[in-house]
């Protein structure tokens, strides 16, 4: 992992939401790093704070959530201080997400087609990405310290304030100590709870005093002043570039524009002094020229006539009004029929005609397109990428299905679409949100297999979000496993899977199904606790039966396995009792091994016997040399004896097959 280049890193990130019950602790210290082209499984039950931690990096949080502590470092930048309008720019077209239930994700009355251009049209300001791609790294700085300036202020209030708080709680405890009406019980109770709280305040943070805080605001400030300064010369120096730039294009552009315009007339004034074109398409041309009169007399009507209706000397009723407007509307609708069937045939005849002629306005057209492309992304390009996306996630007859609704889809092709459209701002991270859930097994198979090969084919980053240990085993470099908020096991797929520690990953190994599974699957006792009230000590005491007396005092640190596995459960502590891993995991993985190895020697036989019937393969240049005895070519192997493919079974658990 040292070798891969770290793309994202979350540090000690705390979320909480205001509920009208109180304050819901939902993440509580989480911390992973993801690197280039890996796959991170954030894997726990539900409620844990998996999905809350991938809305915090996509910065699409309730509005009722804090972010009391953390930081999402992601390119130099802290994803968590940016503004609306500096995240609008990574959202989507830097970092994607797949969400849960894609049904709810699509708008019902927008076509699918609309739905996957939508992105690529309103991210596509090419001009003005590449303007401000020139001072990125400048204006970057100048935010950053514009945000630290701020948090240093808002930093010194706060610890105003908890000045305040501490003093408020102080007299509190002395007026309770004093109070002889109080019974003795009654008094400790509520001693302690002030005592709690006194030590809650005075560890929330560290404090600034005054002349601190103006000490560090005047380097910021000084900073600033350098940062803006920089910037403003920047900005200017890109202004300059993309002027230049795009001047080039626009003389080029007008210099192809009045040459094919002049080819076009070219070809006009030589049909009209050659009478080369033929008597239907005359005839039509005043066909036509006649529909678009009589269509313009209709509607002139109808305007005047409309007019009258609205002016004080009209005495006709409002029925024969009514009656009057839709015959009228009915002959402008049944003229318009006409004016489209003519329209259609005139361009047919053109193509038969006046092939040059509709050549050099293709050659025009291009032009512009061409042209336009540099500026933006168009309509035509953005539904040229959208054919392309929507056969690359297998969507069949994408011509056909860009123009229906979501709801004339399955479940399966919806799913496969949302990441079609998470996949058309071509990201460099893409985060899914258990997008399997919803669908079935076959199913299932089938989207884990598209991302996987969506993965190495664009060389992603995945965050795969899920509740089932099973879904990812043949998928994730890395796992994380969350419950109530926090982190409690993480390292390599093979650590989790062979060597899991934390008892709470034993019991989601356990309750898994396999192959060989005949009787009722184990279950995790009891209920995730209510994080209103978040449990002392370990949270997964209580449903834990390797419980130890120190897991209902005090939460254990996170213990070092190896260098890439870390779990934080007591029982790694050196004095604490030795406890292994359930039998039924271990039984597990040492029948999955023999069915792995009993495989290998099965392939291997039956590649010896392949080797002996195979008929020689006899060359032309072998019949005619009839020189020595000719060798039979051996069939290719299955891939069984190769690591890698006896691994990947290992992960299954009876999630896929051994092919």
């Amino acid at each position: 992992m040292d070798e891969k280049k770290k793309i994202l890193e979350v540090k000690d990130l705390r979320v909480s939401f205001r509920t009208n019950e109180g304050i819901v602790k939902a993440v509580r210290g989480v911390s992973f790093d993801l690197y280039d082209g890996e796959t991170l499984a954030i894997v726990g039950e539900s409620g844990s704070g998996k999905s809350v931690s991938s809305r915090t990096i996509m910065g699409i949080l309730a509005g009722n959530a804090i972010i009391e502590e953390g930081s999402i470092l992601y390119r130099g930048q802290d994803l968590i201080k940016l503004k609306e309008s500096q995240f609008h720019e990574i959202r989507g077209n830097q970092i994607g997400m797949i969400f849960q239930d894609p049904t709810s994700s699509l708008n019902p009355i927008m076509k699918v087609g609309k739905q996957i251009t939508e992105g690529m049209i309103i991210n596509g300001k090419r001009k003005i990405n590449k303007y401000k791609a020139l001072f990125h790294d400048e204006n970057q700085l100048y935010e950053n310290l514009v945000s630290s300036i701020k948090e240093v202020k808002t930093y010194y209030y706060f610890n105003l304030k908890k000045k305040k708080k501490i003093k408020r709680l102080k007299l509190d405890k002395k007026q309770i100590k004093n109070n002889l009406s109080l019974a003795k019980d009654e008094k400790n109770n509520l001693l302690q709870d002030i005592i709690e709280n006194l030590a809650a305040v005075k560890g929330s943070s560290t404090t600034l005093t005054k002349s601190d805080r103006r000490a560090k605001l005047g380097v910021l400030k000084a900073d600033l002043k350098v940062a803006r300064k920089n910037l403003r010369l920047k900005r200017k120096e890109a202004k300059v570039i993309i002027t230049q730039e795009y001047q080039g294009y626009k003389d080029a552009y007008v210099q192809e524009c009045q040459a094919a315009s002049e080819k076009i007339e070219k070809i006009k004034s030589e049909h009209l002094h050659q009478d080369l074109r033929s008597a239907d398409l005359s005839k039509k041309e005043i066909e036509l020229q006649e529909i678009l009169a009589a269509k313009t007399q209709l509607v002139e009507q109808n305007t005047a006539l409309r007019t009258f209706y609205v002016s004080r000397n009209c005495t006709v009723s409002n029925e024969e009004k009514n009656r009057t407007l839709l015959i009228q509307k009915q002959q402008i609708d049944e003229i318009d029929k006409q004016l489209k069937n003519a329209r259609k045939e005139y361009k047919k005849l053109v193509k038969e005609n006046d092939p040059d002629l509709i050549a050099a306005k293709k050659e025009l057209a291009d032009i512009k397109e061409n042209y336009r492309r540099k500026i933006k992304v168009t309509l035509k390009e953005a539904n040229e990428e959208a054919l392309k996306i929507m056969n690359e996630v297998g969507i069949p007859e994408p011509e056909k299905r860009l123009n229906m609704y979501p709801f004339q889809f399955s479940g399966g092709m919806k799913q496969r679409i949302v990441i079609a459209i998470a996949l058309t701002s071509t990201p460099e991270i893409l985060i899914c949100d258990e997008p399997t859930t919803a669908l079935d097994v076959t199913i299932q198979a089938q989207i884990l297999e598209l991302l996987k090969t969506i993965k190495t084919q664009r060389k992603l980053s995945l965050i795969f979000i899920t509740h089932n240990l099973g879904v990812v085993a043949n998928m994730a470099d890395r796992v994380a496993v969350m419950y109530a908020g926090k982190i409690v096991e993480y390292g390599l797929s093979e650590d989790i899977f062979y060597n899991a520690k934390h008892p709470y990953t034993w019991a989601l190994l356990s309750s898994m199904p396999d192959l060989n599974s005949s009787d009722k699957l184990l279950t995790i006792p009891g209920t995730p606790p209510n994080m209103l009230y978040p449990p002392k000590g370990d949270a997964f005491a209580q449903r834990n039966k390797y419980a130890l007396k120190i897991d209902f005092l005090e939460e254990p640190p996170s213990f070092k396995i190896s260098d890439t596995h870390y779990a934080a459960t007591w029982l790694l502590d050196p004095r604490s009792p030795k406890v292994s891993q359930p039998e039924v995991i271990t039984n597990r993985i040492a029948e999955i091994k023999k069915t792995i190895e009993l495989l290998k020697k099965v392939q291997a036989n039956s590649l010896a016997t392949s080797q002996l019937e195979t008929p020689p393969v006899v060359t032309k240049k072998q019949k005619s040399s009839k020189s020595g005895p000719l060798k039979s070519e051996p069939k290719p192997s299955s891939g069984l004896d190769n690591p890698d493919i006896v691994m990947d079974t290992l992960h299954k658990y009876g999630k896929k097959r051994v092919k």
